[in-house]
């Protein structure tokens, strides 16, 4: 079994936040808990995560031991003390990565956003908006460079075709 351990940083003034033991890592794009209080405007409850680093993969029982013994006292490992009833059980791997996050009123307008993000915007689910790009409903999209891969499984839209899906939506209605 893998968890993660997060350790937040604000993207802006590089403050260490917090850090969370998990049992899946934030992405690219997602809201998260974590606000640096210097940066944000006062009031906000989330950031965005602008991104993400590993930092190391331990899998040795002596360094997974030495990570437990620092990880209960400064990581928010709420989520996964179930799994971890006092030490760390053989078998587990621990990825350490760093997250940087952007207070959300600080977090830059941008003109590309994730296929996550357009399913936000539109109220359109992500599995939708993924079948109507594969089955060539936004091809003059594709075709005219709106719809980019961005590596591996991220797909980024342009805003037009975001406009094009709030059309779509509208239509099908």
């Amino acid at each position: 079994m893998k968890i993660f351990d997060v350790c937040f940083q604000c993207a802006i003034c590089n403050l260490t936040n917090e850090t969370f033991v998990v049992k899946e890592p934030w992405q690219v794009g997602d809201e998260c808990p974590v606000i640096c209080h210097r940066c944000s405007a006062g009031d906000e409850e989330s950031a965005i995560v602008s991104f993400i680093d590993t930092d190391q993969i331990l899998e040795e029982k002596e360094e997974l031991a030495e990570w437990w013994e620092n990880a209960a006292h400064h990581a928010n490992t709420e989520e996964v003390a179930h799994l971890l009833p006092g030490e760390v059980p053989e078998g587990i791997v621990v990825e350490t990565m760093t997250a940087w996050a952007v207070p959300k009123s600080r977090y830059p307008f941008r003109d590309w956003v994730t296929v996550r993000e357009a399913s936000e915007m539109t109220g359109v689910p992500r599995k939708t908006i993924l079948t109507w790009i594969e089955r060539g409903k936004l091809f003059d999209q594709q075709t005219q460079g709106w719809i980019q891969n961005a590596g591996g499984s991220t797909l980024l839209l342009h805003r037009k075709v975001v406009e094009r899906i709030e059309k779509m939506k509208k239509e099908k209605e």
